[in-house]
């Protein structure tokens, strides 16, 4: 019998009959499937009942017991048993269709109350993009992780790329690459936190890496004349008030056009952040900064609070969709432009510390060498921590190698010859 054969509610009566007769089957339903995934409600009490019975611990043979108990739920179990197969291959593949056809009724409910009104285009795009996280496939037994983990290291090996994407600087390089995980790059005031991300993102887009940078400080001209700034090699000021010749800032202009940098500002809320990375679909993301996001509607009891939810929601992202780097400001452990910082200053983030895998403290020591960036590699989940780079810091831009370009190779700018 092919699979095509089942339709409508014979595929979830012929799932919830064969549940209630094979133990094997039942415990992988409970596992994977959901109440909501049921259309007709009959069966959708039925599996809630099972769901709920097994959820508090019992086993199948107990649940079955407490099942024969309940009048309610009798009639609609005799009738699933009838639908029982014994067809293992068949009755995996009516569990993929349940689930499909469950997706498919949310996508209209979500697209129903968008036409009517209910919620928002942001809320929309971050409810179907859940829906595909939810489903992702993960955990099992070892032998089922080492398969799909192996699938991910083949695939790797036969491509040309390093494995994870470019930080956008080889010296950091060196160290890591960034991974499906959340990553901080943290500094006090005036040190240069997005001057650093913006050259970052800059050099990957060059790669062709797709950025997508959240200014919720910077208004979108500002993030401009940074990129300019970093393009051409000269001081912001000279570029904010448009002394440079006009031609290079129409060509810088017209080379950052062409790059895949998305620029959102703000003010902007976690949803609404969400939202933008699910319609977007970048290869990376920067936040500039964690401690701008706004609150949309949730009551938490602190700041601290608030932040260990953004931090929260800010890694479940980056788990399942792509990089995030979070830029974050220091509090005022460090004295600015003077102290090197360490991670006892980034104390007032909530638990952006524990949730990153990656911490890059930036210091510049504004009496004595200003010229200088130190980047501090604070915390590496792959590598070892308490690494240091350190690059020039040249008319108020870091000069990073950009990938691709070993560190003992000399790296001309755009307009490296033109005295600023």
């Amino acid at each position: 019998m092919s699979v095509i054969a089942f339709k409508g509610v014979e595929v979830e009566l012929t799932i919830l009959g064969s549940m209630l007769m094979d133990d094997e089957f039942f415990y992988r339903c409970v596992a994977e499937l959901r109440p909501e995934d049921f259309a007709n409600s009959d069966y959708r009490e039925l599996f809630r009942f099972m769901k709920e019975k097994y959820e508090k611990g019992l086993l199948y043979e107990q649940v079955m017991v407490e099942l024969e108990e309940s009048e309610k739920l009798e009639q609609t179990a005799g009738l699933a048993v009838e639908y029982a197969i014994d067809n293992r291959k068949i009755l995996n593949a009516l569990i993929e269709k349940l689930i499909e056809q469950s997706k498919k009724r949310k996508e209209l409910e979500v697209a129903k109350k968008l036409s009517t009104g209910e919620i928002t285009r942001e809320e929309a795009l971050a409810l179907l993009a859940d829906l595909e996280r939810d489903r992702s496939k993960r955990g099992g037994s070892v032998s089922e992780v080492a398969k799909r983990w192996i699938e991910k290291v083949e695939e790797q090996q036969k491509s040309d790329e390093s494995p994870g994407i470019t930080t956008g600087s080889a010296e950091i390089d060196s160290v890591f690459t960034y991974r499906n995980e959340l990553s901080l790059i943290c500094a006090r005031p005036s040190i240069g936190k997005t001057i650093t991300a913006l050259k970052l993102a800059y050099n990957q887009a060059k790669e062709g890496i797709k950025v997508l940078f959240f200014s919720l400080e910077l208004t979108e001209d500002e993030v401009m004349a940074r990129l300019v700034s970093i393009h051409t090699g000269a001081p912001l000021y000279k570029v904010v008030y448009g002394w440079l010749d006009m031609k290079m800032l129409v060509e810088a202009a017209s080379y950052i056009s062409e790059l895949p940098i998305y620029i959102e500002p703000g003010p902007l809320n976690l949803p609404q952040i969400k939202a933008k990375i699910y319609e977007t679909k970048p290869d990376i993301v920067y936040i500039d900064y964690v401690q701008k996001v706004t609150n949309h509607s949730k009551e938490f009891k602190s700041r601290k609070d608030f932040l260990d939810y953004v931090s929260a929601e800010l890694l479940e992202v980056a788990k399942h969709y792509c990089p995030i780097v979070a830029l974050a400001q220091l509090n005022r452990g460090a004295r600015m432009g003077r102290d090197e910082p360490t991670v006892e200053n980034i104390k007032e983030t909530g638990n952006f510390e524990q949730d990153a895998s990656n911490i890059l403290l930036l210091h510049r020591n504004l009496k004595e060498s200003p010229d200088r960036l130190q980047v501090k590699i604070a915390k590496c989940r792959v590598n070892a921590a308490n690494k240091e780079v350190v690059v020039d810091f040249v008319n108020g831009i870091p000069v990073f190698t950009p990938p691709g370009i070993s560190g003992n190779e000399e790296y001309e700018g755009e307009y490296e010859n033109i005295d600023f």
